[in-house]
């Protein structure tokens, strides 16, 4: 019987917690809305937004992998023409 008592209350502890979470978290998102609201952003928009700059830094770091590529392919080619004019040197004499 005590057992099942305290299984209730727990049970019931657990459930006004949660509710009590749900609540703050809609009053934050009804304060976040109407932030978005008074500075003329839709939710919609500021999610788009969101996707746009996450396209932009994609993008970002797309370029600077390629510019890496580039340039480790560059300092490869120079390697390459060093080892290359050591060699011919090395002939000449």
């Amino acid at each position: 019987m005590i057992v099942a008592a305290s299984l209730n209350a727990m049970i019931a502890a657990a459930v006004w917690w949660l509710a009590y979470r749900l609540w703050r978290w809609r009053n934050y998102l009804i304060s976040l809305n109407q932030a978005l609201r008074q500075t003329s952003i839709s939710p919609q928009a500021a999610g788009y937004g969101l996707m746009l700059k996450r396209a932009q830094i994609a993008q970002t770091r797309l370029t600077l992998a390629q510019i890496q590529t580039r340039s480790q392919q560059m300092i490869q080619t120079l390697r390459t023409i060093r080892m290359l004019q050591s060699v011919l040197r090395y002939r000449r004499h």
